[in-house]
């Protein structure tokens, strides 16, 4: 992992500066996450919601596959000792599109389960040109499937 450091301004007995380590691997919320996040009614969704956060790649895209959601409910044990059923999981993944969170972007005819979190809301890297790009496909996406954009 990759860090960067910013300088507090404030001086320590070890080092001439008090620096605060940053993860290089982010994640941004953008204003209005919290109002969509409010609307979600089940620990799992939230919980799956926040996990994907962590686990989508650069372009926020995110398997809720098999082998996915098996993920989750390992690594959300392991961090809780609570366990959830995949039936559980899937019914997240449904709260979480119906919501506007994430939104499919698999051919009916793979069936591989990818989605892609809403990239108005959540964004993973720093390159303002890459959500760009990937808004431009989320609003493609939405007007593929019927819905109107404004």
């Amino acid at each position: 992992m990759e860090y960067r450091y910013i300088d507090t301004g404030k001086t320590s007995r070890k080092r001439k500066h008090d620096d605060v380590t940053v993860g290089k691997s982010f994640a941004q919320l953008y204003s209005g996450a919290f109002r969509l996040f409010a609307r979600i009614s089940t620990p799992c969704a939230k919980d799956l919601f926040f996990w994907a956060i962590e686990k989508c790649d650069k372009w926020n895209h995110i398997a809720f596959n098999k082998a996915g959601r098996s993920a989750f409910i390992a690594e959300h044990f392991i961090a809780s000792g609570h366990r959830y059923a995949d039936e559980t999981v899937k019914k997240a993944v449904k709260v979480l599109t119906d919501e506007g969170l994430c939104v499919s972007i698999s051919e009916e005819s793979k069936r591989s389960a990818t989605y892609m979190i809403n990239p108005y809301y959540v964004w993973k890297t720093k390159s303002r040109t890459d959500r760009y790009e990937v808004v431009k496909a989320y609003i493609n996406i939405l007007k593929d499937e019927g819905n109107q954009i404004q």
